[in-house]
């Protein structure tokens, strides 16, 4: 009886306590990671490749310059998505 005990507990609770816990292991955590990787480089692919371009039409000795150019406008709308997804998961977590 107990050997069946534990093995029930084993196969019910160690699982959960693997997709609560914030691991390496946790497929949940994997599974977010893999979205917002996705989500990133649909979001900014484009933008990434217009810069690309425009760099490709530059002398190398003034890639650092547009570069910098460039930062303040990708920095801010990183950002703001960023803070925009912290928003809305801290609603979810409120509610």
């Amino acid at each position: 009886m107990i050997r069946a005990f534990s093995i029930l507990w084993l196969a019910v609770f160690l699982p959960i306590i693997i997709l609560i816990l914030p691991t390496g292991v946790s497929p949940i955590q994997r599974l977010n990671e893999t979205f917002s990787e996705k989500f990133y480089i649909e979001t900014y692919q484009a933008k990434f490749e217009l810069i690309s371009a425009e760099l490709e039409n530059l002398p190398e000795s003034q890639w650092e310059g547009k570069i910098r150019s460039f930062a303040p406008t990708l920095v801010t709308q990183l950002n703001s998505k960023i803070l925009r997804s912290i928003n809305q998961t801290q609603s979810f977590t409120e509610d």
